[in-house]
């Protein structure tokens, strides 16, 4: 997990896009911005919602059909996110403010990659949070899995994992036997 910022200003950065919702032709962003807030200083990171449609070329283009500052009396517009995309929305947006409160707006273009250091903390967050963790499988994190019980299998010591099975309640390893 690399999370790439680059520098506006000497009191703002640019991350990368989060992607909420897509097809293989339209997509839903979020652009998050981390800015210097004087008045406010925990209300670091700020943002912008962006509909993009791709072209032909492979390309991202940000899709634009209505211009919202022409809003006329009495219209609106609707932008559902649903209950998992917000779940992905807030824990980005969580990870950019910790980096801020961490290192600031830092000069020129900086990627923050995730270390032994704080390993243990994202695989509990994962572990703990549902949502999350059907987001991670999703995303490609079931060949984590196969890896991990390949891994078990050509261990040394299969018996340390063995203890670790018997703690799991019988109904769900005997539903993972059936399937």
């Amino acid at each position: 997990m690399n999370i790439k910022i680059k520098s506006t200003s000497l009191k703002s950065a640019k991350g990368q896009d989060i992607e909420l919702r897509g097809t293989e032709s339209t997509r839903l962003i979020f652009r998050p911005e981390i800015v210097t807030n004087i008045k406010q200083p925990e209300a670091c990171v700020r943002g912008t919602f962006i509909f993009q449609k791709k072209k032909i070329t492979g390309d991202w283009i940000d899709y634009k059909t209505f211009n919202l500052s022409k809003l006329k009396d009495e219209e609106w517009i609707k932008l559902e996110i649903k209950s998992g995309e917000l779940h992905k929305l807030i824990t980005k947006l969580d990870e950019y403010h910790q980096i801020y409160e961490k290192y600031g707006i830092i000069p020129g273009t900086t990627e923050f990659v995730v270390t032994d250091e704080n390993i243990a903390g994202i695989i509990n967050q994962i572990t703990s949070e549902p949502g999350l963790r059907d987001s991670f499988f999703q995303s490609g994190g079931i060949d984590l899995l196969m890896d991990i019980i390949q891994w078990i299998s050509d261990t040394q010591h299969p018996n340390i994992f063995i203890e670790k099975l018997k703690d799991l309640n019988v109904n769900s390893l005997e539903t993972i036997h059936s399937l």
